[in-house]
């Protein structure tokens, strides 16, 4: 699913014409890495970059924080320590992820582009300017 999936709706958004895809991958993606979901997310993103979309765009959050449904005893240790982290591997808010996104899609610069954690955050709070999304 986690290849397969997003791989295909890629493929299909090709063939009806779109120009820019986003893509929410994960830090630390590495299609080298000797960690499986490192891995998977690594390659997934070689697969969609080889793709002729005019436009890539990949965002690499770390942990993701937000709402949920249920409790995750680990996520919150994690938020509770982010404190001690390195800036990359700090966790972000999944509106930061949002908000990158869709200033990305606004600002629709060609090419491959890829938004580390670090640069995420920096996205919280600010306001994407008004403009035609493609």
């Amino acid at each position: 699913m986690d290849f397969d999936y997003p791989l295909a709706i890629a493929r299909i958004a090709l063939t009806q014409g779109t120009r820019h895809f986003l893509l929410v991958s994960a830090v630390g993606a590495n299609a080298g890495s000797r960690w499986f979901y490192n891995r998977v997310k690594g390659e997934l993103e070689a697969a969609i970059l080889a793709l002729p979309f005019r436009s890539h765009t990949i965002v690499r959050p770390s942990l993701l924080l937000g709402t949920r449904a249920e409790f995750r005893l680990g996520e919150k240790i994690a938020e509770w320590l982010a404190f001690l982290m390195p800036e990359t591997y700090k966790p972000v808010s999944a509106t930061a992820v949002a908000e990158a996104l869709v200033a990305s899609a606004r600002e629709d610069r060609a090419g491959k582009r890829i938004i580390e954690s670090a640069e995420i955050r920096a996205f919280a709070g600010r306001r994407s300017h008004p403009g035609p999304v493609s």
